[in-house]
């Protein structure tokens, strides 16, 4: 079943820019709707997956944070 709906041509060329010829129109809605669903911390699972440079500074503030000692 298909939907008819309106576009500014500003919303057209937008969504024209990110679609390649392989790809429908509907394939770039439902991936920015799959997008915008993920929510909180669940949604950057694997954002620093194989980026050398963040794990290490991940891996650097985690060391940082054990020698931490709090004053009571």
């Amino acid at each position: 079943m298909t939907k008819c709906i309106t576009l500014s041509d500003e919303a057209y060329h937008d969504l024209k820019t990110l679609k390649d010829e392989a790809e429908s129109f509907s394939d770039i809605v439902r991936k920015l709707a799959a997008r915008e669903k993920k929510e909180g911390l669940l949604g950057l699972s694997g954002v620093w997956k194989n980026k050398p440079d963040s794990v290490k500074a991940a891996e650097t503030i985690y060391r940082g944070r054990k020698n931490i000692r709090l004053r009571v």
